[in-house]
């Protein structure tokens, strides 16, 4: 913290105060490719994500943030999705019969591909601190998934995340 608070202050003061020429420039983008996430680290935000097939979790800050099954409550008619994570896991069975649940993971791997993708973004929506954000942040994200999952299994978690604004 200490050191983005000086790189803060040596912007301001060059920008300010001081009159550039082009060599306070180079001199400037050689500064700021040095370190270069100690002025914009507000503007992205880390989470680890382990898409279990039971239990999916989020950490953020160190902290699990998200502990929901995996599990989607959908319109059969709209197909939109209703609930997901323990609102959908009440519904299971006791619903009108034009709401299905359903496990978008099968085997630690995306059977659902629509539904995992709404799953997960619904989750990350629902992280505290998130919430509380007047830009919605890009997101950083480690996903945990099953060693033995084919090139298809691995590009389907990979769009997930992108779609869902993650790097």
């Amino acid at each position: 913290d200490i050191l983005n608070i000086d790189i803060n202050l040596l912007f301001f003061y060059l920008i300010f105060i001081l009159r550039f020429t082009i060599q306070d420039w180079l001199l400037l983008t050689l500064f700021f490719l040095y370190y270069p996430m100690g002025f914009f680290d507000f503007l992205t935000e880390e989470i680890a994500i382990d898409l279990g097939t039971a239990n999916t979790l989020i950490i953020h800050n160190d902290k699990v943030v998200v502990d929901s099954p995996s599990i989607v409550a959908k319109d059969r008619i709209s197909g939109k999705i209703i609930a997901v994570g323990n609102e959908a896991n009440l519904m299971q069975g006791k619903t009108h019969e034009n709401i299905k649940t359903i496990r978008p993971l099968k085997d630690g791997v995306i059977a659902d591909f629509d539904a995992s993708e709404q799953m997960i973004n619904l989750f990350i929506k629902s992280i505290p601190t998130l919430k509380n954000k007047i830009f919605s942040p890009s997101l950083i994200m480690v996903i945990c998934i099953p060693s033995g999952i084919t090139e298809v299994e691995m590009r389907a978690v990979k769009e997930s995340a992108e779609r869902v604004n993650g790097k």
